[in-house]
């Protein structure tokens, strides 16, 4: 993601009520319509400006998609997202693309070999990140643990992870950053 990509998610009045509406949870597009006064296929669009930008997430329920904001990404500063211009665009989480990384490379919960691509190690580090607690400090040994339980080449990958800001360090200790998932 690009900064100018996300300011021109918000740069549109429709989608700056959509994001505020799903400030307050999760909703179906025909909510959203109704809730705004806005046409179905108008809400359609600009969720899938919003989609394409890292606003949102979907998922499926039952035989409709549930719109939420991306609250990693709403959780970002303002200087974050300045400074995320050359931070590898990362698909969201629910996007097909994500899927297919993470079924291809995991076997068994464990990533026996790095895939090539940067776009491919960020799914695979931020589905490996979702093993530390949000907001919680751990001493290195315990990062490279817990990062050991899904990566064999752990050392690599907790170098990355500093590098791509997905982790932080400061007195010993690391954590995840806090716009991650």
């Amino acid at each position: 993601m690009r900064a100018e990509e996300l300011f021109k998610a918000f740069a549109d009045e429709s989608r700056v009520k959509i994001v505020l509406s799903l400030s307050s949870g999760p909703k179906f597009v025909e909510q959203l319509s109704e809730e705004l006064n806005i046409g179905v296929s108008t809400v359609s669009f600009h969720l899938k400006k919003l989609l394409s930008a890292g606003v949102v997430t979907t998922k499926k329920e039952q035989y409709y998609q549930v719109y939420s904001l991306n609250g990693d990404l709403m959780r970002r500063t303002f200087f974050d997202v300045l400074s995320c211009e050359n931070t590898p665009a990362v698909p969201a989480e629910n996007d097909a693309f994500a899927r297919k990384v993470v079924e291809e490379c995991f076997v068994n919960g464990r990533v026996e070999k790095l895939p090539v691509q940067i776009k491919k190690r960020m799914i695979i580090y931020r589905e490996t990140l979702k093993n530390f607690k949000d907001g919680e400090w751990y001493s290195q040994g315990e990062a490279s643990v817990i990062i050991a339980d899904t990566i064999d080449d752990f050392i690599t990958a907790k170098r990355e992870m500093a590098e791509l800001k997905l982790i932080e360090e400061a007195d010993g200790r690391i954590r995840k950053v806090s716009f991650l998932t």
